[in-house]
């Protein structure tokens, strides 16, 4: 079969940004999103992807129940890994739909679904996704894109994260391994809070309700358990791949002192980060402050003709960590003081 593109846009969406973070040495990813048919460029397209269970939101889990679906499903993207398997135009992390545990909202294949059965249709689209980017890129890597809620869903209708990837592991086993990871969205509970290091909803414990920034330990601990390995050898370590610290509500005016402790949140964050082999790496959200968000996460003021995104102190911060100025730096702005005695401390995990 023949699958038309539209060339112009991909140049201008896609391939201009990838060239550009080429030219620099970044890593990228890739958030693969299948939006319903009523939101396709090509409603006809879109009503053949969208799954048949499908019961409302933006976005729907693929169909995977018909050849068809899975052939249009799987021509896409082929042509998108073969595109972007280059070295001046490469996605090196293919993250398989977004908060896979909040499904009736991001993944939508209908309302209550049991989990095993949704784990057994979202497994079909990873798989075919990682088998086919592997066709042009061996060393590309694939994410279960994951909320901060743990034992507990992190929302109403969710399920949780320790259930969805024991089923991950259990379908792993069953039907042939391959290496996939968490790309985890460890925000606190109270997203707009910058103090990380005081979050009560969290704990120690590999029954915790949440992970956030405070107890990223339990993800590192989850890591080295071999029943969670590749093959039981191999450390499926964590990318945050969308998490950051709050500094106030989006409806607030800006406060010195939070931005300042959102800073110091973020220094803190990073010093575990860093300690933790089973963390892989940070994607910060959002570069700027957005209204519609609820919190002020960016690592920049609002983007307006007030603030002009104008760079926050956790901006500096982000931009001292992983240099040769990051202790320094830190040392100067008294983050140790402000945090006590929580900084630079990695916790023991209980089970």
């Amino acid at each position: 079969k023949t699958y038309w593109f539209n060339e112009e846009r991909l140049k201008a969406e896609i391939d201009a940004p990838l060239q550009i973070a080429a030219d620099h040495g970044m890593s990228v990813a890739a958030i693969l999103l299948i939006q319903n048919a009523a939101q396709s460029a090509d409603p006809e397209l879109g009503q053949l992807l969208q799954h048949p269970d499908y019961s409302g939101t933006l976005y729907t889990m693929p169909d995977m129940t018909t050849p068809e679906s899975v052939h249009a499903y799987a021509a896409m993207v082929s042509f998108l890994a073969e595109r972007y398997s280059k070295a001046d135009m490469r996605i090196s992390h293919w993250i398989i739909h977004n908060e896979v545990d909040g499904g009736v909202h991001w993944t939508n294949m209908g309302p209550d679904v049991p989990s095993a059965t949704y784990m057994d249709t979202y497994l079909k689209s990873m798989r075919l996704v990682y088998n086919i980017v592997h066709q042009y890129d061996a060393n590309a890597e694939a994410f279960i894109s994951l909320a901060h809620g743990w034992t507990e869903p992190a929302g109403g209708g969710w399920y949780s994260v320790t259930d969805l990837l024991d089923l991950m592991n259990g379908f792993s086993t069953a039907e042939g391994d391959f290496f996939w990871a968490p790309a985890y969205h460890s925000y606190s509970t109270e997203i707009a809070n910058p103090r990380v290091w005081e979050d009560p909803a969290v704990s120690f414990s590999m029954q915790t309700a949440n992970v956030s920034m405070r107890n990223l330990e339990v993800l590192d601990a989850w890591t080295s358990k071999p029943e969670n390995m590749y093959r039981g050898t191999e450390k499926r370590r964590v990318w945050l791949s969308e998490a950051g610290v709050g500094s106030g509500i989006s409806t607030a005016a800006y406060d010195d002192e939070t931005l300042y402790e959102q800073a110091a949140g973020f220094a803190y964050s990073w010093l575990k980060i860093e300690a933790l082999d089973g963390i892989e790496g940070l994607q910060w959200h959002n570069w700027y402050d957005h209204p519609d968000e609820g919190a002020k996460l960016g690592l920049r003021k609002y983007n307006d003709e007030t603030w002009h995104g104008e760079a926050k102190p956790v901006w500096y911060a982000y931009k001292a960590a992983a240099t040769d100025s990051q202790d320094e730096y830190f040392a100067g702005q008294g983050f140790a003081e402000t945090v006590g005695e929580e900084w630079g401390k990695i916790q023991t995990v209980t089970e």
